[in-house]
């Protein structure tokens, strides 16, 4: 009985690669971005809290800072549960 030959083809996929990423390992790569991937959730994040700054002025009263505390502590709070903005449960902003 004849053996069964497989034949694999090899492809190669070329793509442009940015300079700084050029001679990284896979897991380097994916270091990277993973790290890219939580800077973009901690700036949204940042951009959030900084839209509710006003909240802890001198001048605010103090029933307004401790209803918006919580929301900014869930802020502050999200990179425990989320590492990417893929998928996240934004905390709602009291009204």
């Amino acid at each position: 009985m004849p053996e069964e030959i497989q034949v694999v083809e090899e492809v190669t996929i070329e793509h442009d690669v940015p300079a700084d990423l050029q001679g990284l390992t896979e897991e380097q790569v994916n270091q990277v971005i993973a790290d890219s991937k939580l800077a973009d959730l901690r700036a949204r994040r940042t951009m959030l809290l900084e839209k509710t700054d006003w909240t802890q002025n001198a001048d605010v009263p103090q029933a307004t800072k401790d209803k918006w505390a919580e929301y900014r502590q869930a802020l502050r709070d999200i990179t425990i549960n989320y590492q990417s903005l893929d998928g996240v449960d934004w905390p709602t902003p009291p009204s």
